[in-house]
């Protein structure tokens, strides 16, 4: 049933599968399921820029493809109550300094997110610093648990 949306992520035609995404969201189709078939796509990616296939600039219109695909998909992931503020842990990402990767950071954020956690995103290139500051901010403003 996905294939069309795996093909098509696979071939990095963005607009198809954008209005494949869109569609199938219509449809009643899981947006957990929208991202899994996407990824399968963006395995093949790998595999093709693994084999010579597909370039460095592949890759990044892949992610930029995938990015799409998060925004239009994250309104329709399923929204979970959040838990109470002292049992509700909070999650602070990043990529650490040095790297400037952040899909599947992004990708985490949304699902955690979406899960009802609490997350403090720092963008890409973070400072080990700067991750230790926002945790000890944030364990002695709270007796929330906090991860990194």
């Amino acid at each position: 049933m996905y294939e069309p949306l795996v093909i098509s992520m696979a071939s990095l035609e963005a607009d198809a599968v954008n209005d494949l995404v869109r569609q199938y969201l219509a449809g009643g189709v899981s947006a957990l399921d929208i991202i899994e078939n996407c990824r399968k796509g963006v395995d093949i990616v790998g595999k093709r820029y693994q084999n010579g296939e597909y370039f460095l600039s592949d890759l990044v219109m892949y992610e930029a493809i995938f990015k799409e695909v998060m925004e239009i998909a994250e309104p329709h992931l399923p929204k979970l109550p959040p838990a109470p503020q002292s049992d509700h842990p909070q999650i602070v990402l990043g990529t650490i300094e040095g790297d400037i990767h952040d899909l599947g950071k992004n990708i985490v954020a949304y699902l955690l997110r979406a899960a009802g956690y609490d997350v403090l995103d720092l963008g890409v290139e973070v400072p080990v610093e700067r991750f230790v500051k926002e945790v000890k901010e944030r364990t002695s403003e709270s007796s929330a648990s906090v991860f990194c």
